[in-house]
């Protein structure tokens, strides 16, 4: 192993201890869901159908209807929310 490696061993350990919980969205987390939903959109806005400055004008009851219309979980690290994962069907 060379002192590089190990360096980078080091470094990655405390992401494979860490710990991380995924919790199912309910309306009461709209405001968490909102702030890790715009900070994706400002970190990769081609990965989303939409843009930041689209979502940042929403109000906020769409914010809560939006909770109605999928089922999204959120990933936290202690009290960090650290992405989100949602599906959703479309209308018939």
């Amino acid at each position: 192993m060379t002192e590089s490696s190990v360096a980078a061993d080091s470094e990655a350990a405390p992401l494979l201890s860490a710990s991380l919980a995924v919790v199912a969205v309910e309306p009461s987390l709209w405001r968490v869901v909102r702030g890790v939903r715009l900070a994706m959109l400002l970190d990769t806005p081609l990965a989303y159908g939409s843009t930041f400055a689209r979502e940042v004008a929403f109000p906020d009851e769409l914010w809560v209807q939006r909770m109605d219309d999928s089922h999204a979980w959120l990933a936290f690290e202690g009290e960090l929310p650290l992405g989100s994962v949602t599906s959703f069907r479309p209308p018939d």
